[in-house]
């Protein structure tokens, strides 16, 4: 598994941990709801940006995005 699918399985299990539908992560990140499906299947390559907006809808810290170890996401306080 490449770093791009690492990453995309992490986005999606942040993303169930928040339940969260992907239309709804995407609205609150602004980002294109099937562009966010190609990033989750590590597809596409997400910008800086991209996934610093991805820390709105989430409710998480970014790091969890990078915690590739298969630990729970972190909630911010």
């Amino acid at each position: 598994m490449n770093q791009l699918e690492l990453f995309g399985r992490r986005l999606r299990t942040v993303r169930k941990a928040g339940r969260l539908t992907q239309e709804e992560a995407a609205e609150g990140a602004r980002l294109n709801p099937k562009w966010l499906g190609q990033i989750a299947r590590g597809v596409k390559r997400p910008s800086f940006d991209a996934v610093m907006s991805l820390g709105r809808p989430y409710r998480f810290r970014r790091r969890s995005f990078f915690d590739l170890t298969g630990r729970k996401a972190m909630r911010r306080s």
